[in-house]
């Protein structure tokens, strides 16, 4: 199949919503609110169900299902069929899956085989489509499908007209073997990648049409174009991951002290100061700490407890679409240290483009496995207060995240120089030569910033600094992070550039700097 086709596919379904409708023709689909449906997600269409609302990609096989395409003027952004139409604009032709008796094996191992073909019913094409885009987005997809009757007798959408030929008899036998097929692919996806929703009043049905039209409101639409909006960000996310670049992120930690007004002045200033990234953390602080921390003395503007310190640092949810908001306006991508599993659930809100696994939590092994088993998107990890069994754990379970940026980090704020232990990120770049997904980093405590210009040169990729907006006396490890209200970071960011420069690459040429005399 052609690369383009992929990358219209991953074009379209990165500025939406991680939800996909495929569309039927049955006459349930009349009961739905599908106004304005296209924000919402990735709308595939059938046959020629572009005429009850016209979609991103439409599928179809058959010869009257084109007449009634052209006779309605073609109105979705693209097309993939069998048939020879190739002179049309943005159409696909691939081939039919061979005919043949189908058995609840042969269906499972076509659904499971990568190459795309015309399959009969379609509806296992567009199924495979579903697996391109969210192996694509790396996030999980809602699919849901709209008008899949399976019942001759209550015929078609008022939208549609017959152009299909009247072999009423064998359509039956069709319509009828198709509903078996999906019965049996309903559970054939893992449900944390791919969730399939049927809408309708069958017993299978996960959702009725009030539940629906409930869920995709058309007064939630402005909701809609804020998540669209989002997707942005994952766009400039691989931007700049995939520019091979060394990626600086600017780790706020909870130094906005759970003011909206101070974290966006750091974020704009962090930006400004040259930093690809922001990084915050969220935790729940009555399960995370114990009682007895809790209740110890703490002094603070918030109290005299350190709970009542920690609380305060907390960003509501509220907050983080906010930053949400305020990272997209500024074009600079965001992500969470997720210290628990009421924050990692939080992404099931606003999924981010990248979760951090904090140095902190490294012996909570539970959890971490937990993450590995339920979350295939890009992971950071700080190996702070570890050694080499914890290299080998993580290794081990997250071979299959899509890109696992392994930091190399001392746990000591500040670290002293004999602890940076830099040589380490050369070993996880050469551990990167058998595990492709492996991205080397540092995550540097230590003071200024010539541990991190030597990380670039043992190949690290991804350098995170701390820093602050201005000086507070009470503040927790904050004597080690850099104070955004002056130059310190927009040098440290400078000085890893010139290093990135001096370092260069593995090429061997000759510069046009080297004019010789002889």
């Amino acid at each position: 199949m052609k690369a383009s086709f992929f990358s219209q596919i991953k074009n379209i379904a990165s500025q939406l919503p991680d939800n996909i409708f495929i569309i039927g023709k049955g006459a349930s689909i009349d009961h739905l609110n599908l106004d304005g449906i296209q924000n919402y997600g990735f709308v595939i269409n059938l046959n020629d169900s572009e005429r009850i609302i016209p979609g991103h990609l439409s599928i179809f096989k058959a010869e009257w299902a084109f007449e009634s395409i052209k006779d309605n003027k073609f109105k979705s952004e693209m097309y993939l069929t069998c048939t020879s139409h190739a002179e049309y604009k943005n159409f696909f032709i691939i081939d039919a899956a061979p005919q043949t008796q189908f058995s609840n094996d042969l269906l499972l191992s076509r659904l499971g085989d990568d190459e795309i073909l015309i399959e009969e019913p379609l509806f296992i094409t567009a199924f495979k489509i579903c697996k391109i885009i969210q192996e694509l987005a790396s996030t999980k997809q809602k699919i849901y499908m709209l008008g899949f009757d399976f019942n001759p007798n209550s015929g078609y959408s008022s939208k549609i007209e017959d152009f299909s030929t009247n072999q009423y008899e064998f359509s039956d036998y069709l319509i009828s073997s198709q509903e078996e097929y999906l019965k049996v692919l309903l559970n054939f996806f893992d449900p944390k990648v791919l969730s399939i929703k049927h809408v309708g009043s069958k017993d299978y049905s996960s959702l009725n049409f009030k539940n629906f039209n409930s869920l995709f409101a058309s007064d939630s639409s402005s909701q809609s174009k804020k998540v669209s909006h989002h997707k942005n960000l994952f766009k400039k996310y691989e931007e700049i991951v995939e520019s091979d670049k060394v990626i600086v992120t600017a780790e706020f930690t909870t130094n906005h002290f759970g003011s909206i007004d101070k974290l966006e002045a750091m974020v704009k200033k962090a930006k400004l100061d040259g930093a690809d990234f922001v990084k915050v953390q969220k935790r729940n602080v009555e399960k995370f700490y114990t009682s007895e921390q809790l209740e110890s003395r703490y002094d603070s503007p918030f109290g005299k407890t350190f709970r009542d310190y920690r609380n305060q640092l907390e960003l509501s949810d509220e907050d983080f679409f906010k930053l949400d908001e305020i990272c997209t306006h500024l074009e600079i991508p965001w992500f969470l240290s997720v210290l628990d599993e009421t924050s990692f659930n939080f992404l099931e809100k606003l999924p981010i483009p990248v979760i951090k696994l904090p140095s902190t939590i490294s012996n909570f092994t539970t959890f971490l496995k937990a993450v590995s088993d339920s979350y295939n998107g890009d992971v950071i990890i700080s190996t702070g207060m570890t050694d080499q069994k914890y290299e080998k754990f993580v290794i081990d379970n997250f071979s299959s995240n899509s890109r696992l940026f392994l930091l190399q980090c001392n746990s000591a704020y500040p670290t002293p120089p004999q602890d940076c232990n830099i040589a380490v990120i050369s070993r996880y770049a050469s551990l990167s030569n058998n595990n492709i997904n492996i991205v080397p980093g540092y995550s540097s405590h230590d003071v200024g910033s010539f541990a991190s210009c030597l990380a670039v040169a043992a190949g690290a990729k991804m350098i995170e600094k701390h820093v602050k907006y201005g000086n507070t006396d009470w503040a927790h490890f904050d004597s080690v992070a850099l104070d955004l209200t002056t130059d310190e970071f927009a040098k440290f960011v400078s000085d890893i550039r010139y290093s990135e420069t001096i370092y260069g690459n593995e090429k061997k040429v000759i510069n046009s700097s080297e004019h010789h005399k002889y």
